[in-house]
């Protein structure tokens, strides 16, 4: 059979009715999308935010900048938002896996199709594939994802089943060329969502399953194949590799000197050691943070065994006739208190995987003959281990879970015995493991796996478990549907896995408490922690009462996973033991796993609303444009201008040139508001250059960043040494670093009842900023990180001073007169008080040129500033500002002795000026005079791959200061001094990524000249 007549053979109409299929599910679930709307993802409004400097020069400039400083005070922009040259080949296949439908349609398609050609590689049938992709890409996780915004995370796990699909089809194509040449092309595309985390972990997959591999080859004695297969795809993956050469090099040149290469610190801000917890990565705490509770791991099957999601019970409609029947004494505080209950901090939802698909799944063990369910078993067992984190289970884990795989070399009878022994050892371990051996599984991973200590939230392990048991539970329905008398005739395997979980839902049920915990560790602490006889009973009541409430939401979860158990096993058992169409059973098995999944994502995703409005989606000029500008943006603006008055003619030269775009424009007035704010204030920070402090949560938000350039931000990978700043000065407004990090200016958000930003003011200008650059006067040498970032310590102090007739107490200690930093407890007993009384709230900020008193009124306890004569109000204490104690960065600089060969001198005359007089993300230019020599610091990120310092033309060494910031050593005189920053990485991606791609599409093309001349793509074989 030709080529041609292969591709219009009548079968393939199932492919084209399984697209449909998945059109059909994708669009009716996300229609809005095809209506002009996006989904409110939260991290998506953080990416515009902290993207915003790089898209405006790569959209209006034409200029791929590589550095931000839009946030944390600069980084580079490799892992936040670069185009790579070169990648055209990727980007297109990336845009055709969707179908370039919008997103998250798109997402959802490349689930499906993904799965889908997986288990095609395999010669699944097709409507088997098919309910194999709706269980897949309708997992809980997959969904959530989507909706809190993690879109490349997203496209990695669709693309992920792709790559795996790739692998097989080199190993079991007869024509393995074209296999591997499209194992390559799924590979370039995988890689190209640019996360690697996924990447790395779905290669525990092709691990296992090329041992499969490699054993069939060896029993098939051809070896010599094996080899020719492996090093032919090994070339193939390096292609894939090529193409996305600067995504992938970029990454690993960031990541050294990110959060996940390691520290240099032996100490933490509290100055304890921090030897337990430092790894060459991330720190082992910051790893499992987000660990799955052993019990937890149930959700598998009961989506809300442990709450599902951290929300309050009283905001979800579905606990509204549960808290009708809770004890009245408590039902108000019970419903603000949160409905999950898990080991994790908080969540948006579980990993549910479906009752019905992990109940195929175990028939797979029982009844699948192909050797790929041990490796897919061995596989599914490991990373669940591995999702516990922090959750001891003992390194010896690994022995029973891997003794799995032995199975390939035995028959049926001894595979029967040997998994019963090996599955009461993995129990065994589980229960008691620590007896043996006390090393946990996560500690050994984070010591001996390469590249296990880079990555956070050890939970996202549980991806993999979503693609490996919708792929068990369609080997077992291929079986079934191609083997059905082996099955019908050996029965015992059916009714032992589904009354093993029919049994474990009734014990759910009857005793619920038996085998779950309906409180947080974080709940039975506090509760333990009180030691009030009385306070406790009244909290142990509440607490009964919590308790009751979320039994009632886990037995009502188990129930709907019971019934969707039974309807599922009586399908099965009905089609095994009777006639039924094997298209009927298909299509009612996978109308139930669709509507199983799709009730639990729609708790999560939805299209829920008023109207036209929607809860959980937006116009999409929301999610482009997706901040107005605050009275405080203005009143910045407003100041800078006043400064800078060429300012307001760059941005009414641009605003003019948008207004002639609107006119014809059909938005809405909003959007077009939206627009003007984006160029006013794209054009202050092109014509500026200074930083603002978000006052709240700077470090977890980059609101600022969209409007100004911000200290703080939103990243998972922060550059360690800037982590550490925020971690022992920032988070505690060190003054010093502060003004070296020239902040101008301090922005308080506004927020409504959901979160939004719908205002700011400006409550600070720093006028103590020491600006772009200074010349330094004393060089202070240190032996090694940690005396470097103690030597940064400085605080504001206070001057305090109690009335007469007023005790002051500080730490509890009455004072006259003390001056203060700031973290002392402040009381105050007043007469007629019989114990003191705390004052919680001190507004240091506040004390500035004038000092502050509190008054007492007939209001109560108040502030006011002190100018009103002492005769006049009832004053209880003052507070007036003591100057700075500490380190000064405009007198002092801070040298770690590694740098001390490019400084010449101790000391400096510091005379002279120095200014910026150009800004662009990777090109800032100052001219400098002064009569002698100088140490210029700057207030910039030292980042020691790609920026280089120029004087007057020629390269000139940079130093590291004060833990993070340039410097470069001036001779007297004149100069201009520009630093460039540029990567190596970068330029020589585009050629290496074209030669990747024309190398794939040369093997690609082999491949199907083979498949035409030879006639020998007749898919792959079984096990």
């Amino acid at each position: 059979m030709t080529l041609k007549e292969k591709l219009l053979k009548k079968s393939n109409l199932w492919h084209l009715a399984a697209i449909g299929i998945f059109l059909l599910i994708s669009c009716a679930y996300f229609y809005p999308a095809l209506q002009g709307y996006s989904l409110k993802q939260s991290d998506i409004v953080n990416f515009t935010g902290s993207s915003r400097e790089i898209q405006d020069y790569r959209e209006n400039d034409g200029d791929q900048v590589l550095w931000t400083n839009s946030m944390f005070s600069g980084m580079p922009a490799t892992q936040i938002s670069v185009i790579y040259e070169g990648t055209w080949l990727s980007r297109f296949l990336v845009k055709a896996a969707g179908l370039w439908f919008p997103f998250p349609v798109f997402c959802l398609l490349v689930y499906f199709l993904g799965f889908y050609v997986l288990s095609q590689s395999l010669r699944i049938k097709p409507l088997i594939g098919v309910i194999g992709s709706i269980a897949f890409g309708l997992s809980s996780y997959s969904i959530i994802i989507l909706e809190v915004g993690h879109n490349s995370k997203a496209l990695a796990i669709g693309f992920a089943a792709f790559m795996v699909a790739g692998f097989i089809m080199a190993y079991r194509f007869k024509n393995w060329i074209l296999g591997v040449a499209l194992s390559s092309v799924f590979m370039m595309i995988e890689l190209a969502a640019n996360h690697i985390q996924i990447t790395y972990y779905m290669m525990f997959i092709l691990l296992l399953i090329g041992i499969v591999e490699l054993v069939r080859y060896v029993q098939k004695s051809e070896l010599l194949k094996f080899f020719k297969i492996t090093g032919l795809l090994l070339v193939g993956y390096v292609l894939a590799i090529m193409v996305n050469y600067g995504n992938i090099f970029g990454t690993m040149e960031y990541a050294a000197n990110t959060i996940r290469g390691g520290t240099e610190l032996t100490v933490t801000p509290t100055g304890e050691s921090n030897k337990e917890i430092k790894t060459e990565g991330l720190d082992r705490d910051y790893v499992t943070a987000w660990s799955y509770g052993r019990s937890e791991t149930f959700s598998f099957i009961v989506p809300n065994f442990k709450g599902g999601q951290s929300i309050r019970l009283g905001s979800n409609e579905a606990n509204k006739n549960i808290l009708k029947n809770a004890d009245p004494a408590y039902r108000s505080v019970l419903a603000e208190n949160y409905q999950y209950w898990g080991d994790q901090p908080g969540t948006s939802g579980p990993v549910y995987l479906g009752v019905i698909v992990v109940f195929l799944a175990f028939l797979a063990v029982v009844y699948v003959k192909d050797k790929y369910k041990w490796a897919l078993l061995t596989i599914t067992l490991l990373v669940v281990a591995m999702s516990w984190g922090k959750n001891f289970v003992s390194v010896l884990v690994i022995l029973p879970i891997l003794l799995y795989m032995v199975n390939m070399f035995l028959d049926e009878k001894k595979q029967l015995v040997f998994s019963l022994a090996n599955t009461a050892l993995l129990f065994l371990v589980i229960l008691a493991g620590d007896v043996i051996v006390a090393h946990s599984l996560t500690d050994f991973f984070l010591d001996v796996l390469p590249g296990y200590n880079k990555f956070r939230a050890v939970t996202i392990v549980l991806s993999v478990a979503e693609l490996c048991i919708p792929l068990l539970a369609v080997l077992f329905l291929q079986q079934l549907i191609t083997a059905k008398d082996e099955i019908q005739k050996n029965l015992k395997g059916f009714y032992s896995v589904s009354g093993g979980m029919a049994i474990i839902m009734l014990a759910f049920l009857v005793a619920p408490s038996a085998f779950n915990t309906f409180l947080s560790a974080q709940e039975i602490n506090y509760l333990q922690g009180i030691s009030d006889p009385a306070t406790y009973d009244q909290y142990a009541d509440f607490f009964t009462s919590l308790e009751n409430v979320r039994i009632e939401i886990f037995r009502k979860d188990v129930l709907r996973s019971f019934v969707f158990l039974v309807l599922g096993g009586a399908l099965v058992f009905a089609f095994v033991r009777t006639s039924f169409s094997k298209y009927a059973f298909l299509g009612v098995l996978g109308s139930l796993v669709l509507f199983d999944l799709l009730f639990v994502d729609m708790r999560y995703l939805n299209t829920d609303g008023t109207g036209k409005k929607y809860d959980q989606w937006t116009e999409t000029y929301n999610r482009d444009y997706p901040f107005k500008a605050g009275d405080g943006e203005k009143q910045i603006l407003a100041l800078e201008i006043q400064a800078n008055p060429s300012i307001q003619f760059a941005i009414d030269s641009a605003l003019t040139v948008l207004e002639k775009e609107l006119k014809d424009d059909k938005a809405v007035a909003r959007e077009k508001e939206l627009k003007r704010d984006y160029l006013t204030f794209r054009m202050l920070n092109r014509n500026s250059n200074f930083r603002v402090f978000e006052e709240g949560n700077p470090f977890n938000s980059s609101y600022t960043s969209y409007f100004n350039k911000s200290v703080g931000g939103y990243h998972g990978a922060k550059l360690r040494r800037y982590q550490e700043l925020i971690e022992f000065h920032l988070s505690q407004n060190n003054p010093s670093v502060i003004d070296m990090l020239n902040v101008k200016y301090y922005l308080r958000p506004q927020y409504d009842n959901s979160g939004v930003v719908v205002n700011t003011a400006l409550t600070r200008k720093n006028t103590t900023a020491l600006g772009n650059a200074w010349f330094s006067k004393k060089i202070t040498t240190v032996n090694n990180a940690d005396e470097e970032i103690v030597a940064l310590a400085a605080s504001n102090t206070y001057e305090i001073t109690a009335m007469k007739g007023v005790e002051v107490r500080i730490d509890g200690t009455p004072v006259e007169t003390k001056i203060l930093t700031g973290r002392e407890k402040v009381e105050i007993l007043l007469p007629g008080m019989a114990e003191p009384m705390a004052i919680e709230q001190m507004p240091y900020e506040a004390v500035g040129e004038e000092a502050l008193a509190l008054i007492a009124d007939s209001a109560g306890l108040n502030w006011m500033y002190d100018v009103v004569p002492d005769s006049l109000v009832s004053k209880i204490f003052k507070l007036k500002s003591a100057g700075r104690a500490g380190w000064n960065p405009a007198e002092e600089t801070i040298v770690d002795k590694r740098f001390m060969d490019k400084v010449s001198a101790e000391s400096y005359t510091a005379a002279g000026t120095i200014e910026m007089v150009s800004y662009s993300p990777d090109k800032l230019v100052y001219t400098s005079n002064s009569p002698d020599k100088q140490l210029a610091v700057f207030s910039e990120i030292y980042y020691p791959e790609g920026w280089k310092a120029y004087v007057d033309g020629t390269e000139v060494p940079v130093l590291r200061v004060n833990y993070v910031l340039r410097a470069i050593e001036l001779t007297a005189g004149e100069h201009k001094i520009e630093f460039v920053y540029e990567l190596e990485s970068y330029k020589k991606s585009g050629m290496i990524a074209n030669a990747g791609s024309v190398g794939i599409l040369l093997l690609l093309a082999f491949g199907i000249f083979i498949a035409v001349k030879k006639d020998t793509t007749e898919g792959s074989e079984t096990v």
